[in-house]
């Protein structure tokens, strides 16, 4: 099996929006061709997917992340295989194509956030060399309803 690891494109959306369902992300059609227009012109950002026969059969997202409490970093925001093509080394190479993507950034760490639930992606992560360095839990809040005093 050839697998070509290339830039997404808009045209993706709807092979995207499968992947995602996969995940467990009810996301709109919608809604992914709106972020997908922002993230496609953004410097920060730049989503890799996996295709095979013509079929997208994985996607990677990595952005770049400044914060004031630490060297810049790249973090894997999104990364999926479609469930019939797992355990083929589709995700690793996305990867791969991620950190060099990094790596023409200028940055050395490369981060992933992974749900507590998804122990199998716990497992991949540490196999590809990344090291567990914390956990935590995440809260939101929509402004229009925040409480300003």
């Amino acid at each position: 099996m050839t697998i070509n690891i290339q830039k997404i494109q808009i045209n993706h959306a709807s092979s995207i929006k499968i992947l995602l369902d996969q995940l467990g992300y009810k996301v709109t059609l919608f809604i992914i061709e709106k972020q997908l227009k922002v993230l496609l012109d953004s410097s920060n950002d730049i989503i890799y997917g996996a295709v095979c026969k013509e079929r997208l059969v994985g996607l990677m997202h990595i952005t770049k992340m400044h914060r004031l409490t630490s060297p810049s970093f790249a973090e894997i925001v999104t990364l999926v295989v479609h469930e019939r093509e797992r355990k083929k080394g589709i995700g690793k190479a996305l990867i791969e194509k991620g950190v060099l993507w990094a790596k023409e950034q200028s940055v050395e760490l490369i981060r992933v956030r992974c749900n507590m639930k998804r122990n199998a992606a716990h497992q991949f992560y540490a196999n590809l060399g990344f090291e567990l360095i914390k956990e935590q839990k995440v809260f939101q809040t929509s402004s229009s309803d925040f409480l300003l005093s």
